[in-house]
């Protein structure tokens, strides 16, 4: 189930990356909200909301290493989950207001995806080690953001904002969800890589015992 939904969060983040990108000049020639971005603000707090109740029902469960040992999930888990599902139901409740204000609420979705996957990341790999460039899109989402939140939103410049903020932050979510297709594939090759060490392990030590 994890998995699944985190396929699909990075199908739809794909998605809404090449939306924003072709539809990114919308705030300047449309007089009111962009049915494109209202659209995307709508799924924004669907996402959150799908992958912030997973996390936190996973966050729940009990995890065991690759020896069978029960341990404990870490506790921003829990946190970030909860973060996730609170942030998308304000886009729900308020989508009208975050699409008007798009360059804001981009900017605050992409700081909570890029920490989120980051989180995601260093779970896959623990505690075997993840390479620092599978952390470069993540971080690279969490400056999207930030810069997104730095655009002046006055009533003169709010749609050269959006548009803009449409660009930065298209271009980061496409870079993100393939990021996170890749995120996938590392997860089970790492995987397997530790189950046959672990049997290796087990077959010397049962070589030793015979002999």
């Amino acid at each position: 189930m994890k998995k699944a939904t985190y396929f699909i969060v990075s199908a739809a983040t794909l998605a809404m990356g090449i939306l924003l990108l072709i539809f990114s000049r919308d705030p300047l020639y449309i007089d009111g909200i962009s049915q494109t971005l209202h659209g995307i603000t709508i799924a924004e707090g669907v996402l959150f909301c799908l992958g912030g109740l997973v996390g936190l029902l996973y966050s729940f469960r009990p995890k065991y290493d690759a020896e069978g040992v029960m341990t404990n999930r870490p506790w921003y888990h829990s946190m970030m989950s909860i973060a996730a599902i609170f942030w998308g139901i304000l886009l729900l409740v308020f989508n009208q207001l975050f699409t008007y204000n798009f360059y804001g609420s981009i900017g605050v979705s992409l700081i909570l995806a890029g920490i989120c996957q980051a989180i995601w990341i260093s779970t896959a790999a623990r505690p075997y080690g993840a390479a620092g460039w599978w952390y470069v899109v993540p971080f690279a989402a969490v400056a999207a953001g930030i810069c997104d939140l730095t655009l002046s939103g006055d009533a003169a410049s709010l749609a050269s904002a959006n548009s803009i903020s449409c660009i930065v932050s298209g271009i980061v979510l496409i870079l993100y969800g393939v990021n996170g297709f890749m995120t996938l594939n590392r997860r089970k090759r790492v995987q397997t890589e530790v189950t046959e060490s672990v049997n290796k392990i087990a077959e010397e030590a049962d070589r030793k015992k015979v002999g």
